[in-house]
């Protein structure tokens, strides 16, 4: 099996700005891809600075991950060893590990003649997306309703001063979608807390990494003053005595390098609309 790998310059429709940073006008994306015999299958690393990846470590990654393919032979269906191997091999780079996973699974899929979903069992319409709006001026962000008219689900970016100004105006605009935030670490636990009553009166789904992980003390305030379900996105960030308590919060995102289903709400797909 033979990987290759390009950075693409890519620059998104408008600007996707979060709590913790403003969106860049441009990013650098990795493509990877796997070759076996006349097929190729294809992975994206989105490597995130918040995170210790670049394009620069993904492909310094994917060219060590490179050795552990070829030591596996010429089966791309040995996945899960293969992603033991990449991990035993040089740990962390989860955007690189995840882009030859995704590859790996696509091959496979090429070889068998069948998409992903398929080989998976899945139901490929069962499953409900929501669109994602990144903060912005109020409104700009309302302008971003008319893209998302062919969705049920909203996911609104908070975590800055103006999330009641924003949340009530993007409700009044859209009374009958549902309402997801994320406010990307960027809330205290006494922030949160203030904001409650509001996330309860507009109908917040849930609620998005509001705190760095970690935060135990942030989190079991919010926990036990809500029933609203919190997401807790477990990365290598977290420390790991954290992980097992933090994912009794509510909903558990497990991201690790591979893409796990969530024990709830593994229809929580999101679309950036960039």
């Amino acid at each position: 099996m033979d990987v290759q790998c390009d950075v693409l310059e890519l620059r998104t429709r408008h600007p996707f700005n979060i709590a913790r940073a403003a969106g860049a006008a441009v990013r650098r994306n990795v493509w990877a891809r796997v070759r076996h015999g006349d097929l190729e299958g294809w992975g994206e690393a989105a490597a995130n600075h918040y995170y210790g990846e670049t394009d620069g470590t993904a492909v310094a990654a994917l060219q060590r991950y490179a050795t552990v393919l070829a030591d596996m032979g010429e089966n791309p269906a040995r996945i899960e060893a293969i992603e033991r191997g990449m991990l035993a091999t040089l740990g962390r780079n989860p955007a690189a590990r995840a882009s030859l996973s995704a590859a790996l699974h696509d091959l496979v899929g090429k070889r068998l003649g069948v998409p992903v979903w398929q080989m998976f069992g899945l139901d490929p319409v069962a499953v409900p997306s929501s669109f994602t709006i990144g903060l912005d001026r109020t409104a700009v962000m309302l302008e971003r309703l008319e893209e998302a008219r062919s969705y049920a689900t909203l996911k609104i970016k908070v975590g800055t001063e103006r999330d009641a100004e924003i949340l009530t105006a993007l409700r009044k605009a859209a009374p009958d979608v549902g309402i997801r935030v994320d406010a990307n670490t960027g809330w205290t636990a006494k922030q949160a807390m203030a904001r409650l009553p509001l996330l309860e009166e507009v109908g917040v789904e849930l609620i998005e990494q509001p705190f760095a992980a970690g935060d135990l003390d942030a989190f079991r305030l919010l926990r036990d003053n809500t029933s609203v379900p919190i997401v807790v996105t477990l990365r290598q960030k977290c420390p790991g005595s954290a992980k097992a308590e933090m994912s009794s919060f509510g909903i558990c995102s497990l991201i690790c390098g591979r893409t796990l289903l969530p024990e709830r709400g593994c229809a929580a797909i999101e679309t950036t609309g960039s």
